[in-house]
C-alpha cells in the first residue's frame, strides 16, 4: 500500500471530492458521519458550513447531509446539487447564529431505527441574551427528505431544538452522540458550552448529556431543565478551563457494558503547566444522574487525563479511538495541537489511552505513556498543529483493528503553504512503542493524505465516515475550510476518501526446474511454469546467477552454452557446440539458478539441463512436387503426407515424415494416420498455404510450402432491416423505396440485392416498377404498418424480414349538442352542459367561450335577462334567475338561453345553445319574529299586549301580523287571552328571568321568536324623589317620576322597568348580577363597578352620563362595539344597546 494520498487525485473510485457553494461559507470547517440517516443501507455524512447565508440571513449557516450509496460516486459533488434523492441542506435560523459550527451524528436518539444528526449554533441568541448558543437534533427517517430543511422548522415529530442557557455560554460548541450513557437502549447526547460559568467560575464550561427515549420529544428543551431524569449538566472546575471545547462519546472504556463520555478542557492547568490542557473520562451507568463537578472525579466514576507542557492545549479535540490494539476495550484519543514535539514548536502531538477493565486511577498524567497503557502520536514539523482535530477513523484496511485519523490543518504538503495534511494510523494487536512519529508512516502501519492547494486548511475537522460506498470498509472525511472550488473563496471542500484492503505478503515459491535438450538443439521453455504465489500476485525473474545485469541479455554460461532469460521466464538454451564430443547414449549437464519476486518479496531455485550426446546425421533435401487436389467453399478435404513429402529424399536412407505442419484460411485436424482434415473457414474462397518440416527423425529441412484452392460457392445475404422509415397522416399515401427496404442487409459475394415478396397490413401497397411500393392506408386508419419482405441476390433469400411505421392520427372536432334545463323563478340550478356532447377520439373537451366571450369562462356574468351565470372549462354551471321572473305566477312559464363553444385541445371546436325554461311562483316572505323582554312581579301574573310583541317584528311583503300561538315556557306559564295579548303568569316563588315563544304569522307563513321576562320583588316610588333599594333576589324596581335613587343590591335586577321612571335625573346602581337599566327621560346616572357583572343599558343618550364607582377611572376602559371593557382584565361592565361605545369620551362619564 502506499504511505501517502493526494486528495488531487480522487477521482470517484478512491474517492471523491464535496464541493462548498458560495464565497466565504466555509464549508468542511466542521465534518463528520452522519449513520444511516436514510435508512438505506449505507452510512451518509455531514458537513457544516457555518458561514453561509441561508434565507438571506448572513452568517446563519448551513449543514448538508450527503447520502451514501453503492452505486458510485463522480469525482465531485457540488452542495449545490443536494436535491433530497442524494442529501439535503439543512438552514440555520438567524443572522449570525452560525449554525453548522459542529455537526456529528446523534446516533438513534428517539428508538425509531434510524440514525438522528445533531448541529450546533454556538452564538445564537436567546430571548435577547447573546451568544447563549442552540443545538438541533434532525430526526432520521426513510420517509424522504426534501431538498432542505429549515431549523426553525422542528416541532417534535422532525427534530427538536435544544436552548443554552445563560448569555456568553456559547453552548453548542462542541456537539456529538454520546452512546447509550445510561443504559436504556437508546443513544443520548452531549453538548459543550466551553465559556459558561459553572459555581461562578468565569469560562471554566459546561457540558450536558441528554438522554434519549421514545415516548417523544417537544419542539424544544431548555438545557436549564436538565434534572437527572432526562439528562444533567456536568460543570468544570477552574476559571478559563473551557471544559467543554470539545465533547465525544469515549465508546466502552472500562468495559462494563455503559458508554462513557470524553471531555476536553485545552485551557486548564494541570500540575500549575499553564494551559497544558485537561481531559475527562466520565463512566455512564444505570444508578442514577445529577449535576456532575468534574472536580469529584475519582476513578470509580471516571478520572481525569492531564496534559504535559505549559500552552501544549491538551484535550482541543478528543474523541473516541474505537478499539485500537485489540482487546476489546475502547481506547481514546486527545489532541494538543500546541505540543513541541522534538523540539519543533506547535508541530503538535496526539495521544492514545488504552480502555480496560482493571480499573483506573483519579487522573492519568500523558507523560506515563509506555505503549502499555497507551502511547503518544508526534507531529512532523514546526507549526503543523496536528491533533487540530482526532478521531477514529474506524476499520479503513479492513483488518479487524479500529484505526485513527489525526489533522493537521496548518502543514505544507508538497510545499503547498497551509493546505494541510491528515493521517491514518492502523490499529494493531501486535503492540506499539511510547512513541510514533507521523513521519515514520509507510503503508504498513498508516498513511499521509496531503492537501491539495495553499490555505486549504485540510484537516482542520477530520472523522471516520461510517461506509458510505458499502464496500465493507470504514471511509473517511476530511474538511478543508479555506478551499476554493470553481474559484469561491474560502467556500471550502470536504473529501471522501474510501477505505481499502491492505492485505499481508506471502513471498513465492521458486521451485528447481529440469530440461533436456541434445548436443545440437538449442531448447526453450519458462521457469516461472511450476512456480507460485498464494496470493496471486504475478512473478517476474530479478536475477540470473545472483546477477540482475542479465536478466532479458545472452549470457555465456561457465560451459560456455548460451542463455537468454527474460523477466517474464521464458528462456533460451543453445548448447552452443560445447557438448559435440557426446555419442549416443552419453549424456552431460549444466545449470544455472534464478530469482523470483512477487513486488514485495523473493525466492530462488535452479534450472538444471540435461544434454544428450548425438551421432551427427545428413538432413533430407529436395521440394515438394505434387499437385494438391482443390475443394469447395465451406467443404473440407483431406490432405496426405505422402503428398507433401513428394519430391523429398534422404541420402542416409532414413523414413521421412511430416512436422509442424501449420494452414492458413482454416483449420487443420492430424487423423495420427498420414492423413490431415483441412477445413476452410467460412465463407472462404481463395488460395491457402500448408507450410511443414520434413524430418528423418534427426536432422529436419524446415521452411517448406505446398498451395491448393477453395473454389467460391454462392452464399444468401444476411443482416437485418435498420433504416427508420418516415410516417404519414390518416388518410394519406406514402412512398416506400427498395433502398430504405435493404438498408442493414450485404452479400458477402457482392451481389445485388432487391426486395421480394413485400406485404403491409392497414392499408393497400403498390409496386410502381422503379423500386419504390406506394402505401394507402385504408380509411380513418392510425396506429403502426407492418411491412413483411424477403431479401434475394438472385440465387438465395434471406426470409422474414420486418419494417414498421406509424399512420399519425388526424384529429376530428368535437360535437356539441343543445341543452335544455328547468327550474323555478327563485331557485338556482346547476349542472354540465358537456354531459351529452362527444369527441371521436374521446380528447377531454373544455369550454373555451360563453356567448362569444373566451373571458366570460369560469366567471360569474349576466345574461340579457339579467340572469346570473357561471359555466366553468370543464362544463360545470350555474344559473341563478336573480330574480328577474318574478312577475311569473303559478302556471307561467319564460325561457332564457346561452351559447358555449366545447374544444377538444387539438385545434378542434363546436358551439351549442342551453335554453333554460324558468317556471313561476306565487311569492310570499315569511315574517321575521325580533326577540323581546318584559317583566313581572313575583307571584303576578303579567298581561303582555301582542302589540307589544308584535312592535319589532317584520314582514318584507307589508303584511298584517298576528301572534297565534304561544309555547316553550320556562319558570313559568303563559297563554293566550281572549283579546289575543299573552298572559304569563311566573312560576310560585320563583324570581329570575323566565322565558316563552311566541310564533308570529302573516297568514302564509311564520317565524318565532323569545320572550324574556323579568321575574322578581317589586318596587314602586312615587312622583317626587324615591331611594329604592332592592333584596338579595331578582327585583324589579319602578321609581316612576323624579329624581330616583335606585339601588338593585344582589340578583339579576330590573330598574326602570316598564318604562315608569320617564322623567327626572336618575341614579340607576344595579349592584351585583347582570341588571337591566333603563333610565327614562332625565339626564340620568348608570354606575358601573368592577366585579358587578355585566349590565345592559337600555336607553344611554345625552346627556346620560356613566358613574364610574369603586376607584375606576376613564383610563382603566377599552371599548368594543356596544361594549365598556374593564382593560386589565378583560370584564364586560355594560352592554349599551344602540350605542357604539368606541364614540364615547371621557365627558360621558363621571366619578361616584
Amino acid at each position: 500500500m502506499t504511505s501517502s494520498i493526494n486528495l488531487s487525485d480522487l477521482n470517484g473510485s478512491n474517492g471523491f471530492v464535496i464541493n462548498g457553494i458560495d464565497i466565504y461559507d466555509f464549508s468542511g470547517g466542521s465534518v463528520s458521519s452522519a449513520g444511516d440517516v436514510n435508512g438505506d443501507g449505507f452510512d451518509d455524512v455531514i458537513i457544516g458550513s457555518s458561514s453561509a447565508d441561508p434565507n438571506g440571513n448572513s452568517r446563519a449557516g448551513e449543514s448538508y447531509v450527503v447520502f451514501g450509496s453503492s452505486v458510485g460516486f463522480s469525482p465531485s459533488l457540488e452542495l449545490s446539487s443536494l436535491n433530497g434523492s442524494n442529501g439535503f441542506v439543512i438552514n440555520g435560523i438567524d443572522a449570525d447564529d452560525l449554525s453548522g459550527g459542529s455537526v456529528s451524528s446523534a446516533g438513534d436518539v428517539n428508538g425509531d431505527g434510524f440514525d438522528d444528526v445533531i448541529i450546533g449554533a454556538s452564538e445564537a441568541s436567546l430571548n435577547g441574551n447573546r451568544y447563549v448558543g442552540e443545538s438541533y437534533v434532525v430526526f432520521g427517517s426513510s420517509g424522504g427528505f426534501s431538498s432542505s430543511l429549515d431549523l426553525s422548522g422542528l416541532n417534535g415529530s422532525n427534530g427538536f431544538v435544544i436552548n443554552g442557557i445563560d448569555e456568553f455560554d456559547y453552548s453548542g460548541r462542541s456537539v456529538s452522540s454520546a452512546g447509550d450513557v445510561n443504559g436504556d437502549g437508546f443513544d443520548d447526547l452531549i453538548i459543550g458550552a466551553s465559556y459558561a460559568d459553572p459555581n461562578g467560575n468565569s469560562f471554566a464550561g459546561e457540558s450536558y448529556v441528554v438522554f434519549g427515549s421514545d415516548s417523544g420529544f417537544s419542539s424544544s428543551l431548555e438545557l436549564s431543565t436538565l434534572d437527572g431524569s432526562n439528562g444533567f449538566v456536568i460543570n468544570g472546575i477552574d476559571e478559563f478551563d473551557n471544559s467543554g471545547r470539545w465533547v465525544s462519546s469515549a465508546g466502552d472504556v472500562n468495559g462494563d457494558g455503559f458508554d462513557d463520555l470524553i471531555i476536553g478542557a485545552n485551557g486548564a492547568d494541570p500540575n500549575g503547566n499553564s494551559s497544558a490542557g485537561e481531559s475527562y473520562v466520565v463512566f455512564g451507568s444505570d444508578s442514577g444522574f445529577s449535576p456532575l463537578e468534574l472536580s469529584s472525579l475519582n476513578g470509580s466514576n471516571g478520572f481525569v487525563i492531564n496534559g504535559i507542557d505549559a500552552d501544549d492545549q491538551s484535550g482541543f479535540s478528543v474523541s473516541s479511538a474505537g478499539d485500537v490494539n485489540g482487546d476489546g476495550f475502547d481506547d481514546l484519543i486527545i489532541g494538543s495541537r500546541n505540543a513541541d514535539s522534538n523540539g519543533n514548536s506547535n508541530a503538535g502531538e496526539s495521544y492514545v489511552v488504552f480502555g480496560s477493565d482493571s480499573g483506573f486511577s483519579s487522573s492519568l498524567e500523558l507523560s506515563s505513556l509506555d505503549g502499555s497503557n497507551g502511547f503518544v502520536i508526534n507531529g512532523i514539523d514546526s507549526y503543523d498543529r496536528s491533533g487540530l482535530s482526532v478521531s477514529s477513523a474506524g476499520d479503513v484496511n479492513g483488518d479487524g483493528f479500529d484505526d485513527l485519523i489525526i489533522g493537521a490543518s496548518s502543514a505544507d504538503p508538497n510545499g503547498n503553504s497551509n493546505a494541510g495534511e491528515s493521517y491514518v494510523v492502523f490499529g494493531s494487536s501486535g503492540g506499539f512503542s511510547p512513541s510514533l512519529e507521523l513521519s515514520t508512516l509507510d503503508g504498513s502501519n498508516g498513511f499521509v493524505i496531503n492537501g491539495i492547494d495553499g490555505s486549504d486548511r485540510s484537516g482542520g475537522s477530520v472523522s471516520s465516515a461510517g461506509d458510505v460506498n458499502g464496500d465493507g470498509f470504514d471511509d473517511l472525511i476530511i474538511g478543508a475550510y479555506g478551499a476554493d472550488p470553481n474559484g469561491q473563496s474560502f467556500a471550502g471542500e470536504s473529501y471522501v476518501v474510501f477505505g481499502f484492503s491492505t492485505p499481508t505478503n506471502t513471498p513465492p515459491v521458486a521451485v528447481d526446474d529440469s530440461v533436456s535438450a541434445d548436443e545440437d538443439t538449442a531448447t526453450s521453455g519458462n521457469v516461472l511454469v511450476n512456480d507460485s504465489d498464494s496470493d496471486g500476485d504475478p512473478l517476474i525473474v530479478t536475477e540470473i546467477n545472483g546477477n540482475t545485469a542479465d536478466v532479458g541479455t545472452q549470457v555465456t554460461l561457465a560451459s560456455g552454452a548460451l542463455l537468454t532469460v527474460n523477466a517474464d521466464g521464458t528462456f533460451d538454451y543453445d548448447p552452443n557446440g560445447q557438448f559435440e564430443s557426446l555419442n549416443d547414449g552419453e549424456t552431460d549437464t549444466d545449470s544455472f539458478t534464478y530469482t523470483v519476486t512477487d513486488g514485495t518479496d523473493s525466492s530462488s531455485a535452479t534450472a538444471t539441463v540435461t544434454i544428450d550426446g548425438v551421432t551427427d546425421n545428413t538432413a533430407p533435401v529436395g521440394s515438394p512436387t505434387a499437385t494438391l487436389s482443390n475443394t469447395a467453399e465451406d467443404t473440407a478435404i483431406i490432405i496426405t503426407a505422402a503428398d507433401l513429402l513428394t519430391g523429398f529424399s534422404d541420402v542416409d536412407g532414413d523414413t521421412l515424415s511430416v512436422v509442424n505442419l501449420t494452414a492458413d484460411n482454416g483449420t487443420l485436424v492430424d487423423n495420427g494416420d498420414g492423413t490431415y482434415t483441412f477445413t476452410p473457414d467460412a465463407d472462404f474462397n481463395g488460395a491457402v498455404n500448408l507450410d511443414y518440416d520434413v524430418t528423418d527423425g534427426t536432422a529436419s529441412l524446415t521452411g517448406q510450402t505446398q498451395t491448393f484452392s477453395v473454389t467460391a460457392v454462392n452464399d444468401a445475404p444476411v443482416g437485418s432491416p435498420t433504416a427508420t422509415l418516415g410516417d404519414t397522416a390518416e388518410d394519406t399515401a406514402i412512398t416506400i423505396t427498395a433502398a430504405d427496404l435493404l438498408t442493414g442487409f450485404s452479400d458477402v459475394d457482392g451481389d445485388t440485392l432487391s426486395v421480394a415478396n413485400l406485404t403491409a397490413d392497414n392499408g393497400t401497397l403498390v409496386d410502381n416498377g422503379d423500386g419504390t411500393y406506394t402505401f394507402t392506408p385504408d380509411a380513418d386508419f392510425n396506429g403502426a404498418v407492418n411491412l413483411d419482405y424477403d431479401v434475394t441476390d438472385g440465387t438465395d433469400t434471406l426470409t422474414g424480414q420486418t419494417q414498421t411505421f406509424s399512420v399519425t392520427a388526424v384529429n376530428d372536432a368535437p360535437v356539441a349538442v343543445d341543452d335544455s334545463v328547468t327550474t323555478d323563478e327563485d331557485t338556482a340550478t346547476t349542472g354540465n352542459i358537456l354531459t351529452n356532447d362527444n369527441d371521436a377520439e374521446n380528447d377531454t373537451l373544455t369550454v373555451t367561450e360563453v356567448n362569444g366571450q373566451a373571458a366570460d369562462v369560469g366567471t360569474q356574468v349576466t345574461l340579457g335577462s339579467g340572469a346570473l351565470l357561471t359555466l366553468n372549462a370543464d362544463g360545470s354551471y350555474n344559473y341563478d334567475p336573480n330574480g328577474q321572473f318574478e312577475v311569473l305566477n303559478d302556471g307561467d312559464t319564460d325561457t332564457d338561453s346561452f351559447t358555449y363553444t366545447t374544444d377538444d385541445g387539438n385545434g378542434g371546436t363546436d358551439t351549442a345553445t342551453v335554453t333554460v325554461t324558468i317556471d313561476g311562483v306565487t311569492d310570499n316572505t315569511p315574517p321575521v319574529a325580533v326577540d323581546d323582554t318584559a317583566s313581572a312581579a313575583k307571584n303576578t301574573a303579567q298581561t303582555i299586549p301582542a302589540a307589544d310583541l308584535l312592535a319589532n317584528d317584520t314582514d318584507a311583503d307589508g303584511d298584517i301580523l298576528t301572534v297565534t300561538a304561544v309555547s316553550n315556557p320556562i319558570n313559568g306559564a303563559v297563554a293566550l287571552n281572549t283579546n289575543g295579548d299573552v298572559v304569563f303568569t311566573p312560576a310560585t316563588g320563583f324570581s329570575g328571568n323566565a322565558t316563552f315563544d311566541y310564533t308570529v304569522s302573516d297568514g302564509i307563513a311564520t317565524d318565532i321568536g323569545s320572550v324574556t321576562v323579568a321575574v322578581g320583588n317589586n318596587f314602586f316610588g312615587g312622583n317626587g324623589k324615591d331611594t329604592l333599594t332592592g333584596t338579595a333576589g331578582n327585583d324589579l324596581m319602578s321609581g316612576g317620576n323624579g329624581a330616583d335613587e335606585l339601588y338593585g343590591s344582589d340578583g339579576d335586577d330590573t330598574l326602570g322597568g316598564n318604562g315608569n321612571d320617564s322623567n327626572g335625573p336618575d341614579i340607576l346602581d344595579g349592584g351585583l348580577g347582570n341588571d337591566l337599566l333603563t333610565g327614562g327621560n332625565g339626564p340620568d346616572v348608570f354606575v358601573l363597578a368592577a366585579g358587578n357583572g355585566t349590565d345592559t343599558i337600555t336607553d344611554f343618550a345625552n346627556p346620560d352620563d356613566i358613574g364610574l364607582a369603586g376607584g375606576l377611572s376613564f383610563s382603566d376602559l377599552s371599548f368594543s362595539g356596544n361594549n365598556i371593557i374593564l382593560t386589565s382584565t378583560s370584564e364586560v361592565l355594560a352592554t349599551l344597546v344602540g350605542v357604539d361605545t368606541t364614540t364615547l369620551t371621557s365627558s360621558d362619564f363621571m366619578t361616584v
